[in-house]
């Protein structure tokens, strides 16, 4: 199963990430989502006790020096940064 998919369809780049929910946590996965907001359109689906699906698109005054797959381990690593610093680890 891939956790990091990558998009370029018709100039569009995107990262699609899946989360599960049995090792990351809902409120870390929400509050990268809205720090990453100021570049990237984000758009969260999925159950949030079992998988989450992220898809990253960045905004279109950064989209043409985005490097997608970049973006998408970013936040991978900005979650789990969050978990550790708040202590917000799944139950």
């Amino acid at each position: 199963m891939e956790y990091l998919t990558l998009a370029g369809d018709k100039g569009k780049k995107e990262a699609t990430l899946q989360f599960n929910m049995k090792l990351y946590s809902y409120e870390a996965v929400l509050q990268a989502a809205n720090d990453f907001k100021g570049h990237c359109v984000v758009d969260i689906s999925g159950n949030p006790h079992e998988a989450l699906h992220v898809v990253l698109s960045p905004k279109p005054d950064v989209a043409q020096d985005a490097n997608v797959e970049e973006l998408g381990r970013e936040f991978y690593n900005y979650t789990l940064g969050l978990m550790q610093t708040r202590g917000k680890w799944p139950t």
